[in-house]
């Protein structure tokens, strides 16, 4: 209602802002309010502070940080191993390129040691000075630089707990939280990690997994040590610190592989780095074979409690609205990232599936008689098997498209490609079925994708170039349905 009276004083400030080079100190002034994570409520550590910064600063962040951002990726500075704050990338896409890289390495006879790097409070320890002279490497010179340079220094903050304000206290390091431009700048920031190390590196803004492959122990365990030193001195050089408790390092393989490696072991400084059989990593709970096993109990776990606040909450409300609690509560935890981890065996599966039917019995007040059929038709569902198929199609889409990340679209390849000659292949845009030693290479999402497009009627893979995302989701919908 206020866009007409305050857009033009609004433009004018952004614009002198620009202009002078100079952000706005109003706007550099920010609330924090810690939040209870877990463990002992008497140590600061396990509270999370959010910040709040006053709301007009954003729209003047949110113009830069576009420019910034288009610039970035124009001229592709921005590494590709990074997968944060980044357009057409998430959790789910670096998830994919993780796993695919063990899984084929598990079919080439080799294991792999992925280190789980954990920054000690990384966004709140950017040095300004080091992240200037990164933007202007980069090619952010002149007036623009400066504008930066307002930007960060001469910040406040004060904490609020229970409507109680503390006295403000200056700000002279770290990413301002709770800004638009901050998770842009820490990316910058952290641009280069990937360059000082001679394996594989995937990111997702400050979460860092060092991937080494082998067949050798010693030769495994050499090459970790080696990158983990050169991790250390860009640590040094960058003024950013390693949490050696939260850092963890596992070894991921064929059962068979994995018997070579019983004596692996990692320094850091004068600290051992802890190796673990699971670890949750973006939400999703690895263990050393990719079986998801620890994964699958974990979802159990979270699904059951809430089918269990479902039951007790819905005699007390409309129908409508317990199944729209269901849809917010649930269906997230079947879905999230299940591109990466529905390679799973069929009892996985079955587990998951009982809850899913449990959940609809629930909302349907049926008996444990009702046919699993009808359940479904009456609340308009599909089985979670349909359900992953079509995020896997989705995915697929997107890489065949090039709106998704070049890391996993790179790997898909047109069977029309490898043939000198027309056949009926090229006009349906069949995808290459790739050949693999043993069925660990059948789980990739190279293979999955590929056999489940392949199954896609003709009309739908001869016409996709010609559709939208949207157009595809609602046609694969429709398809399951």
């Amino acid at each position: 209602m206020a866009a007409p009276i305050i857009c033009h004083p609004l433009a004018y400030i952004c614009n002198l802002s620009l202009f002078t080079s100079v952000f706005p100190s109003k706007w550099k002034v920010a609330k924090v309010t810690p939040i209870y994570k877990d463990g002992d409520k008497s140590d600061v550590s396990n509270y999370r502070p959010i910040s709040v910064l006053p709301i007009l600063s954003k729209i003047l962040e949110r113009a830069v940080h576009n420019q910034l951002y288009d610039y970035l990726t124009c001229n592709n500075i921005l590494n590709p191993g990074q997968s944060g704050f980044r357009s057409n990338h998430s959790t789910n896409t670096a998830l994919l390129d993780v796993t695919d890289h063990i899984l084929n390495n598990m079919n080439n006879g080799k294991v792999t040691g992925a280190i789980f790097l954990d920054l000690k409070k990384a966004f709140d320890t950017v040095n300004h000075e080091i992240l200037l002279n990164k933007l202007c490497s980069y090619g952010v010179t002149g007036s623009t630089l400066y504008w930066f340079k307002s930007y960060l220094k001469d910040r406040s903050e004060a904490v609020n707990i229970n409507t109680t304000l503390s006295d403000f206290k200056d700000i002279n390091i770290g990413i301002p939280q709770g800004s638009i431009l901050g998770p842009l700048l820490f990316i910058i920031f952290v641009n280069s990690l990937p360059e000082s190390v001679k394996c594989k590196c995937v990111m997702y803004a400050d979460d860092t997994t060092l991937l080494t492959s082998s067949s050798d122990p010693v030769t495994l365990q050499s090459e970790l040590k080696s990158n983990l030193d050169m991790i250390a001195d860009w640590f040094k050089s960058n003024q950013l610190t390693l949490n050696i408790k939260k850092t963890k390092l596992m070894l991921l393989g064929t059962r068979q592989a994995l018997r070579k490696f019983k004596n692996i072991s990692l320094i850091y400084g004068n600290d051992n780095i802890e190796i673990v059989d699971k670890f949750k990593y973006l939400g999703v709970v690895f263990d050393p074979n990719l079986s998801w096993y620890d994964h699958v109990n974990y979802m159990s776990s979270n699904i059951s409690k809430r089918i269990g606040v479902i039951c007790r909450v819905k005699n007390y409300l409309p129908c409508d609205t317990v199944k729209m609690l269901a849809k917010a509560l649930v269906f997230p935890h079947f879905d999230y990232c299940s591109s990466v981890w529905s390679n799973f065996t069929e009892n996985h599966h079955n587990e998951l599936q009982i809850l899913q039917n449990k959940l609809a019995r629930v909302l349907l007040h049926a008996d444990i008689r009702t046919p699993i059929d009808k359940m479904m038709k009456d609340l308009n569902w599909v089985k979670l098997n349909y359900r992953w198929d079509r995020q896997l199609l989705i995915i697929t889409f997107k890489c065949l498209k090039q709106i998704a990340p070049a890391y996993i679209s790179s790997c898909f390849t047109f069977t029309h490609s490898t043939h000198a000659q027309s056949t009926r292949s090229q006009s349906n845009n069949n995808l290459v079925v790739p050949m693999w030693n043993i069925a660990a290479g059948k789980r990739t999402l190279h293979h999955r994708a590929a056999v489940l497009w392949n199954k896609l009627p003709t009309t739908i893979r001869s016409n996709f170039l010609d559709m939208s995302l949207p157009e595809f989701k609602s046609i694969v919908t429709n398809l399951f349905s």
